[in-house]
């Protein structure tokens, strides 16, 4: 584990050409000639597609919902944190984190990324999948895409292997970058922690980001130390 703070710069550096990810969604081959399987390949996915259009009749079923327990629709100041709360308390009170799998005995991977309507029909998914649906609710609220992303990152923790995860982090009405945990209880806006200070190493979880999108472009995040 390092030990060195670096400042990072939370809406992204530079622009990935190529946002294509593969084995995380599988197509199944021909059968074979005399009937039996033939195993499955996996399928090469834009990562940006498991941030869903806000018009799918799942989403608009939950924010319906949202809009009658009171989630504001309007541009008064504090609506827009408001929005990202009862999205949020959606997701951690709906959803039933489920980590991901490990490793097959070849070595393959078998985590499959859900996408938003997949993890609303089974109630459960991973940090992944509870990520792209909180993200999706939140834009399909009307919160501006310029104020989220979705981060593919590690986690460190003291006593426990660093870990691949994904979060979520919102740059609330106060301009700064918030780590909502979407595998976690939520709690109100202002007191999510600031991704500045969640990516310290002093800080336990420690949350490390690698890259982030939403569902118009993905950016790598580089390390910077502060001089």
């Amino acid at each position: 584990m390092t030990h060195q703070h670096y400042r990072y710069n939370w809406a992204g550096d530079y622009l990935q050409n190529n946002p294509k990810i593969s084995g995380k969604r599988w197509i199944e081959r021909p059968s074979r000639m005399d009937g039996s399987p033939s195993g499955c390949l996996p399928a090469a996915f834009d990562i940006r597609s498991w941030i869903t259009p806000g018009g799918h009749w799942e989403i608009q079923k939950v924010l319906r919902k949202l809009r009658s327990e009171g989630m504001p629709t309007g541009t008064s100041p504090g609506s827009y944190d408001l929005r990202a709360l009862r999205c949020w308390e959606f997701v951690s009170g709906h959803v039933t984190y489920v980590a991901d799998p490990p490793l097959t005995a070849a070595g393959a991977a078998t985590d499959i990324w859900q996408f938003p309507a997949e993890t609303l029909a089974l109630g459960s998914g991973s940090c992944e999948d509870c990520s792209f649906l909180l993200a999706t609710l939140m834009i399909a609220s009307a919160i501006s895409e310029e104020n989220i992303r979705v981060v593919i990152g590690q986690l460190e923790r003291r006593g426990l292997p660093t870990e691949t995860h994904a979060w979520v982090i919102y740059r609330d009405e106060g301009h700064s970058w918030r780590i909502l945990e979407s595998t976690s209880r939520a709690r109100r806006i202002r007191e999510a922690p600031e991704a500045d200070d969640a990516s310290l190493a002093s800080t336990d979880p420690r949350y490390i980001p690698v890259l982030c999108f939403n569902s118009q472009h993905v950016w790598s995040i580089a390390p910077e130390f502060p001089g």
